[in-house]
């Protein structure tokens, strides 16, 4: 079980909320359990919970996109290119999409290294 400062993160309000959106699903809520871990090491390279990260972001979107920019450089730290880095950085949205955040998957230039990057 993933654990953030020594509390299981399934104890976390906005972490109750994302694991309850795929219950209904089994195949889903298993999916759900592995992402567990890829969500706490996030919030352990944000060093906040889950829930304080929901609260801070709902209240001003600029604080989301910087949560959404860190995501992208985080991610590259977190897994070789490929599926699970993709899959790594969906779990993280599906994160904030299942706590009432609108997240739209567009590149941030001063994230990407292309000159030639349309956004």
């Amino acid at each position: 079980m993933s654990e953030l400062n020594g509390k299981p993160l399934t104890d976390y309000s906005s972490v109750a909320c994302w694991m309850g959106s795929a219950t209904a699903d089994p195949i889903r809520a298993r999916l759900r359990r592995r992402e567990l871990a890829v969500l706490a090491d996030f919030c352990g390279h944000q060093r906040c919970d889950p829930d304080s990260m929901i609260t801070t972001a709902l209240a001003d979107r600029d604080v989301k996109n910087e949560y959404m920019r860190s995501l992208k450089q985080w991610v590259k730290t977190y897994a070789p290119e490929g599926r699970d880095r993709h899959e790594a950085e969906n779990a993280v949205r599906s994160f904030f999409i299942a706590n009432g955040m609108r997240v739209i998957a567009k590149p941030f230039r001063d994230v990407y290294n292309k000159a030639d990057e349309r956004c």
